[in-house]
């Protein structure tokens, strides 16, 4: 669904769109900066706060993009949350309309496992509009697509591989889109998803 010349001037234009939004937030703290023997006290669009670890006004945008953001991201770094974006952005763009396109012209009665299938990537990949909002709070659909792709390479793909059989199996086509999952490993913020849904939550004194 992924791998079409369409997709890739979604792709392309989705990138231009975060480069922007990218130089935009980061001209959030390029506000006027006032030194005070160590202090920082930067002006924000919506609020004026002081902070020691404030972000510097000469900061570089690669720095900022890199540097976990305690205060916006939960100590995620930005590069992470536009990469989240854009993922579920993909998810809405192409597996959820795709998904939707065959359920509704679909005639005649269904195979039931091919309308689990389709069921499954519409309702997981509409949720995905959601995440465009809150990125982190839908980590689980994210790691849910992650899961289940890398468990289908392993399952499916490996062995027509490890055969010789890949290149020409109706597989062939499903497993160069799930060969993307890479990407979407890349995009998780491992750590803060571990720290959020693996360990037990702190017991407040």
């Amino acid at each position: 669904m992924l791998d079409s010349p369409l997709s890739m001037l979604f792709i392309c234009s989705y990138s231009k769109v975060l480069a922007l939004s990218t130089f935009r937030s980061w001209n959030l703290f390029r506000e006027p900066v006032v030194e005070m023997r160590g202090l920082s006290c930067t002006t924000f669009l919506r609020s004026t706060r002081c902070a020691p670890n404030a972000f510097e006004y000469n900061m570089p945008v690669l720095k900022y993009i890199f540097t976990p953001n305690h205060e916006r991201h939960e100590g995620v770094r930005p590069i992470q949350i536009y990469l989240l974006r854009m993922f579920y952005f993909l998810m809405v763009a192409f597996v959820a309309t795709d998904s939707w396109k065959t359920i509704i012209s679909h005639e005649g009665p269904w195979d039931r496992f091919r309308a689990m299938s389709l069921c499954v990537w519409a309702a997981y990949s509409t949720l995905g509009v959601f995440g465009l909002i809150h990125p982190l709070k839908l980590l689980p659909i994210l790691i849910f697509m992650i899961f289940y792709k890398s468990l289908w390479l392993v399952v499916v793909a490996l062995p027509l591989w490890r055969a010789g059989e890949l290149a020409n199996s109706p597989a062939a086509e499903m497993a160069g889109v799930f060969m993307m999952v890479p990407l979407a490993m890349i995009a998780v913020p491992w750590i803060y998803a571990f720290k959020t849904y693996v360990l037990w939550p702190k017991k407040m004194n």
